[in-house]
């Protein structure tokens, strides 16, 4: 790519997301600007190799003392079966470990069908952190004249 395109490159393929004490964690971009969640990787700091495809992420920390991120369990990875986007899994960095927050049974499916949204990512608005609390909010249905009301929380102690 050249000339009039070139500044579109940063957009495309791998960027910098954020580091933790022994990996960096990349934001890969297939489409510009719009339409698909970006995929994320990790990588090991000493070799640069890529140690782990965290998908599509919801959540990820950029403190150091805080190596956590969050995303929609699309499988199951030990049985391969689909949880029907019905859990969270919130994955440790440092310690390489995962846990899972359960969600409604097809509620995400049902608020992307309400929603008309693509991908359940996308129903999850601004992430807070307060106190090694995450609080997570998604839309559950089309929010008309009282947002709060379309809206689900869930909170995770990181």
């Amino acid at each position: 790519m050249s000339g009039a395109f070139l500044h579109l490159t940063g957009r495309l393929g791998f960027n910098y997301a954020t580091e933790y004490k022994n990996h960096f964690l990349m934001q890969y971009n297939v489409i510009s600007g719009c339409c698909t969640p970006p995929d994320f990787y990790l990588f090991d700091k000493n070799t640069g190799r890529q140690t782990k495809v965290l998908g599509r992420l919801i959540y990820y920390s950029t403190d150091k003392k805080l190596p956590f991120a969050v995303s929609i369990e699309l499988y199951d990875p030990k049985t391969g079966n689909s949880p029907k986007l019905s859990r969270l899994k919130v994955y440790n960095v440092d310690q390489n470990k995962s846990r899972y927050v359960e969600l409604p049974k097809n509620e995400l499916e049902k608020a992307m069908e309400e929603t008309d949204e693509m991908y359940a990512e996308y129903l999850f608005t601004e992430p807070r952190l307060d106190n090694n609390i995450l609080t997570l909010s998604y839309y559950i249905k089309k929010p008309v004249n009282k947002p709060e009301e379309a809206l689900r929380t869930i909170k995770i102690k990181l």
